[in-house]
């Protein structure tokens, strides 16, 4: 490891393979504090040592997968963001590492140089404003004759009237439910309502909302992104987290 230096944002590499971890200590040293381990328990180890800002494992592994790496990173190092390295589709992986790691990216085996430091740089920066400092209680209380702001809605985009009955009725307590059939219409209801999360189908009158999916977090990156389907594919998957940046499948 390098000497440390707490302006540096710190970055763990997990992965089984010691040419690899080499390769990535080579690659991204000159920019990063970079940490590490050829297992999942010594990751471990480490989370309950430092901070991380980002934590990039390897997704096969003997003994711990990738996925339990960053099931347990989200535990004791819930600010770090997560990316899975991954030469392989496997489709419970997959759902379980957006599910239950939050994975932030998936990057594929072998990976492109470019783009692994893209994503990485991508990583810190997200990290840095999860860093964000909270205001305290006082000073987070508004000013009297300030309004307090309106209640995050949530939006669900469901061609099918039963289940979007039914989403309705699940969801309905502390936040108001708006519903739509299709993506005009939910679009419609974006636009004039405060909505901070959409549950929604992949497919709406036929229609691929990936794309669309992708383009609402580009121009609003608050809102979460929940996809319900019976019809996903571990590559199909992975796209989600890429380029549409979904939270939950």
């Amino acid at each position: 490891m390098n000497s440390t230096n707490p302006q540096r944002p710190r970055v763990l590499f997990v992965d089984d393979e010691p040419r690899i971890l080499l390769a990535l200590k080579a690659i991204f040293r000159p920019y990063y504090e970079v940490h590490t381990s050829g297992d999942g328990q010594s990751a471990i180890e480490l989370m309950r040592a430092h901070e991380f800002d980002v934590i990039v494992s390897d997704q096969r592994m003997p003994v711990m997968s990738g996925t339990e790496v960053l099931r347990w990173a989200r535990k004791l190092r819930p600010r770090a963001i997560r990316i899975l390295l991954t030469g392989y589709s496997d489709l419970n992986a997959t759902v379980d590492a957006i599910n239950e790691g939050e994975v932030f990216r998936f990057v594929a085996k072998p990976w492109n140089n470019q783009q692994l430091r893209d994503t990485v740089a991508a990583a810190v920066t997200a990290s840095a404003v999860e860093e964000a400092p909270e205001l305290d209680a006082e000073s987070a209380m508004p000013a009297p004759e300030e309004a307090a702001p309106s209640t995050v809605g949530v939006l669900v985009l469901e061609p099918d009237q039963g289940t979007r009955e039914a989403l309705n009725k699940a969801l309905s307590g502390d936040h108001p439910v708006y519903c739509a059939s299709a993506l005009d219409e939910g679009l419609g209801l974006l636009a004039r309502h405060r909505i901070g999360v959409i549950v929604t189908e992949l497919l709406a009158d036929g229609e691929d909302l990936g794309n669309a999916l992708g383009a609402l977090r580009q121009y609003d990156p608050s809102l979460v992104a929940i996809v319900l389907t019976d019809q996903a594919d571990a590559q199909r998957a992975i796209g989600l987290i890429n380029q549409s940046q979904v939270y939950r499948l």
